[in-house]
C-alpha cells in the first residue's frame, strides 16, 4: 500500500528528505504543505505506516486521524480550550485502545488546569455578507450549467445562515442589504438589468479581500483617473517620471496597503531603527510561541 501511495504521489514535488521521513514512519502536517502531501500523510497514518506526526492546528478540526497519544509541545497563544478538546480528542483509537494518553511538555501547570477545566467556547456564526459576495452569488447563478441547482445554493447561502438563525430582525436586515447590494452593482455597471455580471465584475471578485477598495479602484479605471495620472514623458513611450510613479504608488498604497494601528500606539513616541534581515532562527529561539506544535503518536 505504501509503495502504491508513493507511486501515485510521484508528481507532488516530494523532497528526498520528506520521503525518507515517511519511509521511517515520521511525518509532518501543516498548512504550508501541498494538499496531496497532507492527504498522503493522513492515509499512511491511518494505515499505521506512520507512527509519529508533528502537526500544527491543521489536524484540530475535521480530519479523521485517531492516534494512541497526543503530545502538546510548548505553550502557545493559540492553544485554547477548543483547540485542546479537538486535539486531545484524537487520543484513543476505537476498537484498539481502552484509554487515550495526553501529554503536556513545557506547558505551565496553571494553563494545563485551565484547559482541562474550561468549558468549550460557544460557537457563533459569522456571515461574510458583502457586496462582492453578492456579486459572486450572481456569477454562480449566471454561469452554472445547472441553473436550478445554482439558484438553490444561492438561496441557501442567504437564508440558512448561523447569523440569522431564529432571529427574524436580522433576516430582514440581510434581505435589505441584498437589495441594496443589487442596486449598487447595477448602478456601477457590474450587473446588467437581468443581473448578469459584466464589465470589470471579474476583476472586482478577484480582489474581493480588499473591499471596498476594489470598487474604488475599478471606479478610477472606468473614469480614466489612472490614465490621466500615468502620462508618459514622451508620446508613444512607456517611460514615466518619478513624480508620476510616486503618485501612483501613493494611490495604490492608500487603497490596498492600509494598516490601522491600535489607539494605544497613538500616545506612544515610537522610533524606528534600520531593519535587519535574518533567517528567523534567533526569533524562534527567543519566542516559545513560534516553536509550539503538537505530536500525534500511533
Amino acid at each position: 500500500f505504501r509503495n502504491k501511495i508513493f507511486f501515485r504521489m510521484r508528481k507532488a514535488n516530494f523532497s528526498g528528505h520528506f520521503r525518507a521521513m515517511l519511509m521511517r514512519g515520521i511525518g509532518c502536517h501543516h498548512g504550508s504543505l501541498n494538499n496531496r502531501i497532507k492527504q498522503t500523510v493522513e492515509m499512511l497514518f491511518r494505515r499505521g505506516y506512520i507512527k509519529v506526526v508533528s502537526s500544527t492546528s491543521t489536524l484540530a478540526l475535521g480530519i479523521n486521524m485517531p492516534c494512541k497519544t497526543t503530545v502538546f509541545l510548548q505553550d502557545s497563544v493559540h492553544l485554547d480550550s477548543l483547540s485542546y478538546r479537538q486535539m486531545s480528542g484524537r487520543a484513543g483509537r476505537r476498537g484498539m485502545d481502552n484509554l487515550g494518553k495526553v501529554i503536556f511538555l513545557n506547558v505551565p501547570l496553571p494553563k494545563v488546569q485551565r484547559l482541562i477545566k474550561a468549558n468549550v467556547p460557544q460557537l457563533k456564526g459569522q456571515f461574510p455578507l458583502s457586496i462582492t459576495f453578492v456579486l459572486r452569488l450572481m456569477l454562480l447563478a449566471a454561469r452554472a450549467d445547472d441553473k436550478i441547482d445554482a439558484q438553490a445554493k444561492v438561496l441557501s447561502a442567504l437564508q440558512h445562515s448561523m447569523m440569522t438563525f431564529n432571529q427574524p430582525k436580522k433576516q430582514n436586515i440581510v434581505k435589505f442589504y441584498f437589495l441594496f447590494s443589487l442596486q449598487f452593482l447595477l448602478r456601477e455597471g457590474h450587473l446588467d438589468q437581468e443581473c448578469q455580471p459584466q464589465g470589470f465584475a471579474g476583476l472586482v471578485m478577484h480582489i474581493h479581500y480588499h473591499e471596498p477598495a476594489n470598487f474604488v479602484f475599478i471606479h478610477f479605471l472606468v473614469e480614466g483617473l489612472l490614465h490621466k495620472i500615468c502620462r508618459p514623458l514622451k508620446r508613444n513611450s512607456k517611460l514615466f517620471s518619478e513624480d508620476v510613479m510616486e503618485t501612483l504608488v501613493l494611490i495604490l498604497a492608500n487603497l490596498f496597503g492600509r494598516r490601522y494601528l491600535p489607539p494605544c500606539l497613538e500616545e506612544e513616541n515610537l522610533t524606528f531603527d534600520q531593519s535587519k534581515v535574518s533567517d528567523g532562527r534567533d526569533n524562534v529561539a527567543k519566542n516559545p510561541y513560534l516553536r509550539s506544535s503538537t505530536i500525534f503518536i500511533n
